[in-house]
Order: structure tokens, then C-alpha cells, then sequence
């Protein structure tokens, strides 16, 4: 049987189908998000990092 989340239980197949599942509008090239997301995390990291090993030397 299969398991429906508290938050969408109130919704019909058609809606959940309509309102919720992700989908694309055109085929327009999918982004490399993943690539983007890590280098711009990465840098925030790399100077919360930084700083973390300044206070620890201090």
C-alpha cells in the first residue's frame, strides 16, 4: 500500500498531478545545477572555513 504525506492527502490524483509533481513547459536544455550550486556553496565554505581556522590559531 502505498504511503500519502499528511500535506497532500487533502488533494486528488489530477491535483497532486497538476500542482505538485515537477515538470517541464518546454525542451529547453536542462541546467547543470548541481555543478552550479556546489562551486557558489563551496566558496561561502571555504571562508567560513578560513575564518574557523584563524579563531582556532588566535
Amino acid at each position: 500500500m502505498r504511503r500519502i504525506h499528511l500535506l497532500v492527502r487533502h488533494l486528488s490524483f489530477s491535483e497532486f498531478c497538476e500542482w505538485l509533481l515537477p515538470y517541464r513547459l518546454t525542451n529547453k536544455n536542462l541546467c547543470e545545477w548541481r555543478e552550479r550550486l556546489y562551486g557558489e556553496y563551496k566558496r561561502g565554505q571555504d571562508a567560513i572555513s578560513q575564518i574557523a581556522d584563524k579563531n582556532r590559531s588566535a
